[in-house]
This record gives C-alpha cells, sequence and structure tokens, in this order.
C-alpha cells in the first residue's frame, strides 16, 4: 500500500541517501505522477510503475544513469515521456 512517495522514502532510507521531499515532488511531478501522489502504487499502470522505477534512479542527482530497456513494454505516451 505504499505511495510513490512512501517508497522513494524507503529507497533513500536503504541506500542511506538524504531523502529531500521537495526533490521527490518535482522527480514525480517531471514524470506526469504527482496528480497520482496519494494512489498506492500497486494501483499503478506498467507505464506508472515504470516511471516511478526512473524517479528512483535520479534520486540524489546521479551524474550518470545506465537504463536497460526502461520503454520496454510501454504505450507511446510514457515511452516519449521518458525519453525526454
Amino acid at each position: 500500500n505504499l505511495t510513490a512517495l512512501d517508497y522513494i522514502y524507503l529507497v533513500c532510507q536503504i541506500r542511506k541517501t538524504p531523502f529531500e521531499k521537495k526533490q521527490a515532488k518535482r522527480l514525480l511531478e517531471k514524470l506526469k505522477l504527482f496528480n497520482e501522489v496519494s494512489m498506492p502504487i500497486k494501483h499503478y499502470s506498467k507505464g506508472m510503475k515504470q516511471r516511478v522505477l526512473i524517479a528512483l534512479s535520479l534520486i540524489g542527482d546521479p551524474k550518470t544513469v545506465i537504463l536497460d530497456e526502461p520503454t520496454s513494454g510501454l504505450d507511446l505516451f510514457s515511452q516519449q515521456l521518458i525519453e525526454e
């Protein structure tokens, strides 16, 4: 029953990365997930779940991110959003 923000917070705790709620919300907004921020992830579509995972990979402002087929199985909207 975790929301996207809860999940990001949990992963930050595991990684020992500082959790910045502002940054997390900004990432979710950029990935078009902010309106669903209070909805449990289990109700997300595949594309929405994929975008949450991409948000997780961007937490902490990494210099490099390597993604293996991040758009595989996604609809056209999600593919374009991720590629941007």
